[in-house]
C-alpha cells in the first residue's frame, strides 16, 4: 500500500534498530486495529519489533504459526527471524 496524505509517518530507523515493513497489506489494517485496542501494548511490542526481533517467546509473546511463522525480505529469509 503506497502511502497517501494522512497516513501515519513511522519515525526513522536510527542505530542498530531494525526497519518493520508489512508482509502482506492485510497487515496495514490489522496493525491499525490493533493500535486502537490496544495502543499502549502494541507500542511497546513494536519497540520491541525495532530493537530485537528475535527474542525468545515469553508469557505474552508467542511464535506465529503457519504461512505467519517466518518474515521473508523480498525472496529470502529476512536476518533476525525465526523459524
Amino acid at each position: 500500500m503506497s502511502p497517501k496524505r494522512g497516513d501515519e509517518v513511522a519515525p526513522p530507523v536510527v542505530g542498530d534498530e531494525w526497519e518493520i515493513k508489512y508482509a502482506k497489506s492485510d497487515a496495514v489494517q490489522g496493525w491499525k486495529e490493533l493500535s486502537n485496542t490496544a495502543r499502549g501494548n502494541a507500542r511497546k511490542e513494536w519497540e520491541i519489533m525495532r530493537s530485537r526481533p528475535g527474542r525468545q517467546p515469553t508469557a505474552r509473546h508467542h511464535q506465529l504459526k503457519g504461512t505467519l511463522s517466518a518474515g521473508t525480505g523480498w525472496s529470502t529469509p529476512a536476518p533476525g527471524t525465526r523459524r
